[in-house]
């Protein structure tokens, strides 16, 4: 018989309309964090203000975030070979790549940020990557999964195949049933609860599910976040992508080439999104780690300071929007004009450099909170 579990869904803010949550921009977290209420997890509802507005948050997702290093990563993509460049080199105007957003990649194998993730939350986990001739495997095990009140974490089913989806039933023949970030909202491809209904799995394209086990002790040290966060948060290369310092550099100077004064509309205006997208996404990441420590800070004044600095980030990304004259998910057509000019592409650049310092003060505060010499 068809099994459909009540779910609570996952997405970006202008597909969840009338949803009070601030912004889940991450997949894997949010899908994560979903999972753990549908088991009757506390998912750390609280009450939070900002925009002139009253949100509720999940603070599960914060921690998440923290505890995977998710929140304290920045990554480029760069094409295979070609080392970190020096800052000024102004030599990214070309290829960039969207997978830049990706955050479960800030540690070098993407089964250890799934396995970090349910560490923390107290519960086992089993990934299953897809093969050749394990289609049926995965089919039953999915079904045993969802029989079992279990929700299924998946990667593939919806477009983009690499980010994570939550599959919560599925119908008759091999139709699933679930959320994700990037599903249709069309009514014909959508229960009428809006889970995306996808017919014969698009098998082809899921090449890895997580099966949720049995409740384990939770991970939950402070110590050892902030060590894995400040490992990440510190390194210039991660399994091929720019990280860190370099990535501060390939970011600053992406929007500072004298290139774009001559690019066409069209072209200016993909650019212009790359480089949107990764200032929402960044954001959004040190937002909630500052938040996350926060919490954890109490009247420690280290914890405190990073924190703030953490805070301070996301302010200075809406002001990188502001100095473009656009904002969060809109207004590229008009805003992309701001790389035409010299004056405006060197404020945007000055943006991003005192987010790096920023970050860099924070992981000072962090590594000194450790007992340690501060971060250079």
């Amino acid at each position: 018989m068809p099994v459909k579990l009540d779910v609570r869904a996952v997405g970006y803010l202008d597909h969840l309309k009338g949803d009070p949550r601030t912004p889940e921009s991450f997949a894997l977290p949010a899908c994560l964090t979903s999972l753990m209420e549908y088991l009757g997890e506390d998912p750390g509802w609280i009450t939070t203000q900002a925009h002139g507005r009253d949100w509720q948050k999940r603070t599960l997702y914060d921690a998440i975030l923290a505890a995977t290093g998710m929140s304290f990563g920045l990554l480029w993509w760069h094409p295979p070979g070609v080392p970190a460049q020096p800052a000024g080199s102004v030599g990214w105007v070309g290829e960039v790549c969207p997978s830049s957003f990706d955050l479960t990649q800030v540690n070098a194998e993407h089964n250890t940020t799934i396995q970090r993730a349910f560490a923390y939350v107290g519960y086992a986990c089993e990934i299953v990557d897809r093969t050749d001739g394990n289609y049926e495997e995965i089919k039953r095990r999915i079904v045993q999964s969802l029989d079992a009140g279990k929700p299924v974490l998946s990667f593939g089913p919806v477009e983009p195949h690499e980010e994570c989806s939550i599959i919560c039933g599925y119908g008759g023949g091999d139709t699933l049933l679930g959320w994700s970030h990037w599903q249709s909202r069309k009514p014909d491809d959508c229960e009428p609860d809006g889970m995306f209904r996808v017919s014969d799995w698009q098998h082809r394209n899921m090449w890895k599910i997580v099966l949720c086990g049995e409740k384990t002790q939770p991970q939950t040290g402070l110590r050892g976040i902030i060590q894995h966060g400040l490992a990440i948060a510190t390194a210039d290369d991660i399994d091929g992508l720019y990280a860190g310092r370099a990535a501060y550099n390939a970011w600053a100077d992406y929007v500072s080439n004298p290139a774009y004064s001559k690019m066409k509309r069209k072209e200016l205006q993909g650019k212009y999104w790359f480089h949107s997208v990764l200032t929402g996404n960044h954001a959004e990441a040190r937002a909630y780690l500052g938040g996350f420590l926060r919490a954890a800070a109490g009247d420690d004044a280290h914890l405190t300071k990073a924190a703030d600095c953490y805070n301070e980030i996301h302010d200075a990304c809406w002001k990188i929007w502001g100095a473009a004259g656009g904002g969060p998910g809109k207004g590229d057509k008009k805003a992309c004009k701001a790389l035409r000019g010299p004056k405006k592409r060197a404020a945007i650049a000055e943006l991003i450099r005192k987010i790096e310092a920023l970050d860099f003060a924070a992981a000072a505060e962090l590594q000194a909170w450790l007992g340690g010499k501060k971060t250079a």
